[in-house]
Parts: C-alpha cells; sequence; structure tokens
C-alpha cells in the first residue's frame, strides 16, 4: 500500500536531515543536503513504489557535478558552501512563514503528524541516513555520478563536451535503478516504525 501523505514538501526532508546531523554532532553543506535529499528519493521510489518528493515537473536534474534537486538548491543556495544547521535552517525559513509560529515549531509539527502517519518513509530516510551520513560532498557526487546511475543515463554534454544544465531526470529512471541497487533491503511497505532488522 502506497503511503497517503507521500510527496512532502522538500524543505521537510532537509530539516528532518539536519535535525539528524544535529543529534549525531554531524554538520552538512548545502551539497551534502541535496545529495543526500536524492539519495532518500531514490530508495523511496524503490522501496514504497512511490516519490518522497515532486518530481513531476522536472525538478530533478543532471548537473555538472552529478543529480541536483533544483529546489533544496534553491532553498539553500543563501548558503552558498557553509554549513547548515538546523537552526540556521529554520531562520532561512521565517520570511516564508506567515502568522505567529517559529518556524521550528512549525517544522517539528508537520515532521511529527508525518512520521507517525508514514513510518516505513521515515524508517528508510533514517537507514539513508547511517549509511551515508559520513560521507564528504565529494564522495556523495561521485556516488551519485558514476557508470549506469540515473545521472549517467541522463546527462547530456555539448560539442566542447560540456555537461548540458538541468536536464530532468525522471522518477521512473530513478526507481529502476535503486530498485537494483537495494534488492537485498527488507520491503518497508508495511513496516513498524522503530522496528529492529
Amino acid at each position: 500500500m502506497s503511503p497517503a501523505k507521500l510527496p512532502i514538501e522538500d524543505y521537510l526532508v532537509i530539516a528532518y536531515l539536519l535535525k539528524k546531523a544535529g543529534l549525531d554532532g554531524i554538520v552538512l553543506t548545502p551539497l551534502q543536503i541535496n545529495k543526500l535529499v536524492y539519495i532518500c528519493h531514490g530508495w523511496v521510489l524503490a522501496k514504497l513504489n512511490c516519490p518522497l518528493i515532486d518530481n513531476s515537473s522536472g525538478q530533478i536534474q543532471a548537473w555538472k557535478y552529478g543529480p541536483v534537486v533544483h529546489r533544496v538548491y534553491v532553498l539553500l543556495k543563501d548558503f552558498g558552501s557553509q554549513e547548515v544547521t538546523y537552526d540556521s535552517f529554520c531562520e532561512r525559513l521565517e520570511r516564508f512563514l506567515i502568522g505567529e509560529e517559529s518556524a521550528d515549531n512549525y517544522i517539528s509539527g508537520k515532521l511529527e503528524d508525518l512520521a507517525s502517519k508514514e513510518p516505513s518513509v521515515f524508517k528508510l530516510i533514517d537507514m539513508v541516513w547511517y549509511v551515508y551520513k559520513g560521507l564528504s560532498g565529494g564522495q556523495l557526487i561521485t556516488i551519485t555520478h558514476k557508470h549506469g546511475t540515473p545521472w549517467y543515463q541522463k546527462v547530456k554534454r555539448n560539442v566542447f563536451g560540456q555537461v548540458v544544465h538541468a536536464i530532468p531526470i525522471p522518477d521512473q529512471i530513478i526507481s529502476d535503478y535503486y530498485k537494483n541497487e537495494l534488492r537485498e533491503l527488507p520491503d518497508f511497505a508495511n513496516a513498524q516504525h522503530g522496528r529492529k532488522h
């Protein structure tokens, strides 16, 4: 059965990853966050047969250094290559929220609600975090850039050999790739949140 609340907003996936990073004492750059959101999307597509984030308008794209989730790039571009924390991300979002509720309270409430309704999704994101949390931006680029990946399948080069910017990467290609990559991973479609495997 497909989760009823997917896809979810990109900023909530970012916030969840930043919360995990804070708890583990790890700092992330925008590049690392972008790659992690992309990988989370791939795992959810592969294991739950539905998108984590909305890619219907082609927001996941092949750029020079691998796949980029365009909306995540836009949300984080003001940070440049600087580290992003959960608190600094909440400050960035404050300007977009209407009303008196703080970004932290708003995001925490949304994440709590989603985690209770979609435990299998958050179990997969937790697993992505566990597997990839120690990798640098360069290492994540290498992983998502290698031969056979969705980026590799869709990237195009001009007559000068330069990568053509922002070629959309459709969910079907991402799903097929991660289904093959994650063949040994248990099926989480009916998983219970917090269940040990």
